[in-house]
C-alpha cells in the first residue's frame, strides 16, 4: 500500500543477467493499467474486455514469461507472467518476437540497442497490458552497429 492509503502495483527493476548490460525504463504504462482497473471494478468495462490475450501471447509467456509472485487482478490466481517482446530496426527478422531476458541481452551483445515491452499476461484467464517500454542495452555507450544476417 502506498503512503496515500491507495494500493497500487509497482514495477520492479529488472536486473541484468549479463555484467555490463543495462535496462533503462522509457515510457511506464503503470497508469494505464491502473486506469483499467479502476473502470473495471466500476462496471465501465467488462472483464471479457480485458481478457483479450492472443494465443501467440498466451504461449509466448508460457515459454518465455518470467513468474510473478502477485496474484492477476482480475481472477486472483498466481498465474501471472511478464514477457518482453523485441523492437528494432536493427533486429531485422527477428523483431516482433517474445524472448527471455537472457535472450534479450545476448542479442544486444550482438545487434546494440533493443526496444523492449514488457506485457503483464495471466496464462489462466487471458489479462494482459503493456506495463512499461525499456531500453536494453551494453553498458551505457553508444549502440552497436547491425549485425546482417547470413
Amino acid at each position: 500500500m502506498r503512503a496515500d492509503g491507495v494500493r497500487g502495483y509497482t514495477c520492479e527493476a529488472i536486473v541484468p543477467i549479463v555484467t555490463g548490460m543495462s535496462w533503462t525504463e522509457t515510457r511506464n504504462h503503470q497508469l494505464d493499467r491502473r486506469r483499467l482497473l479502476a473502470e473495471y471494478r466500476r462496471g465501465e468495462i467488462s472483464a471479457e474486455e480485458l481478457r483479450q490475450s492472443s494465443r501467440r501471447l498466451i504461449d509466448a509467456a508460457d515459454f518465455h514469461g518470467e513468474p510473478q509472485d502477485r496474484p492477476c487482478p482480475l481472477c486472483g490466481k498466481r498465474t501471472l507472467k511478464n514477457v518482453i517482446w523485441i523492437f528494432g530496426d536493427n533486429l531485422g527478422k527477428i523483431a516482433g518476437t517474445a524472448r527471455s531476458r537472457r535472450e534479450v541481452e545476448a542479442l544486444a551483445e550482438t545487434y546494440g540497442d533493443i526496444t523492449a515491452h514488457i506485457v503483464e499476461v495471466c496464462v489462466h484467464c487471458r489479462w494482459n497490458v503493456l506495463l512499461r517500454e525499456m531500453l536494453a542495452r551494453v553498458g551505457s555507450g553508444t549502440s552497436k552497429p547491425r549485425v546482417e544476417e547470413k
